[in-house]
């Protein structure tokens, strides 16, 4: 399961990021607008990613991801102030546990696809259930795309964490993604 810490590399380089990365390896890749500090555990280092952000007055972002799971979690602070936290089955499979902050434009590519939307309608489409069901179930789905709405304890929408990982890394530009 990739979880990883990524700080926003300040204009005087790297010199700042080191002696807060407690040690951790930390990789770099030219023209990459971060660098990848490395963990080593699983559990959000909350407050080291408040503390490494105000201190260098940057981003940091908490990648977590586990694809046979379909695990996900994403944090993103900002001068030490935290904006955008996500939690999908980390402790509850298939659920929302965190919702916080305001959504980030990547979202609606990683969750609100509308190909994700017509696979989820079309596996609704042969569950045996009454054709009511069924159609309150999809238009159920087809507000919540619409709303692009996440809410704690709800299933939908559900989240191909590798996938959604990749989005991530794609629209910040992180190390060590292709």
């Amino acid at each position: 399961m990739p979880h990883d810490a990524y700080v926003r590399i300040p204009s005087d380089g790297l010199a700042r990021i080191r002696p807060l990365s407690g040690g951790r390896r930390i990789q770099v890749e030219q023209g990459k607008p971060f660098c990848r500090v490395e963990w080593d555990d699983f559990e959000t280092p909350e407050a080291w990613l408040r503390e490494t952000s105000r201190g260098l007055a940057t981003d940091v972002l908490w990648l977590v991801f586990q694809k046979q799971s379909d695990a996900f979690a994403f944090e993103h602070w900002t001068n030490g102030e935290s904006g955008r936290r996500l939690a999908y089955g980390l402790e509850n499979e298939r659920v929302w546990e965190r919702v916080d902050g305001s959504p980030e434009e990547w979202e609606a590519e990683a969750f609100f696809s509308a190909r994700a939307l017509e696979r989820r309608i079309r596996v609704i489409g042969v569950i045996d259930m009454p054709t009511e069901a069924r159609e309150q179930t999809a238009g159920d789905l087809e507000r919540i795309w619409m709303e692009r709405r996440i809410d704690v304890g709800a299933a939908e929408p559900l989240v191909a964490a590798g996938s959604a990982g990749a989005v991530v890394a794609r629209f910040y530009d992180l190390p060590s993604w292709q």
